[in-house]
């Protein structure tokens, strides 16, 4: 389901960083010095405990729960980012 989500985000212009765990998670984000707008995360994987680990280091991030219901899952995405400018 993460590789689909990363590919069609991609393929509308946004800019997507992705991790295997929240280990690489927080590596990511300390490493990156882009912004980063939206944590996109398994509410099944310990997904609020990664959020709340993630504010200290990017307290503008929102995070966006999901379960394997993908159906509405890109929608609610393009809700809460702005569309990439091209």
């Amino acid at each position: 389901m993460r590789h689909t989500l990363v590919h069609n985000l991609r393929l509308d212009g946004y800019f997507v960083l992705e991790a295997c765990d929240g280990a690489e998670a927080l590596r990511i984000v300390i490493g990156q010095s882009r912004p980063i707008h939206v944590l996109l995360t398994d509410v099944s994987v310990h997904g609020t405990t990664l959020a709340e680990g993630l504010k200290p280091y990017r307290p503008e991030m929102r995070p966006l729960f999901f379960t394997g219901d993908t159906k509405n899952l890109l929608a609610q995405v393009r809700q809460i980012l702005e569309p990439p400018q091209q």
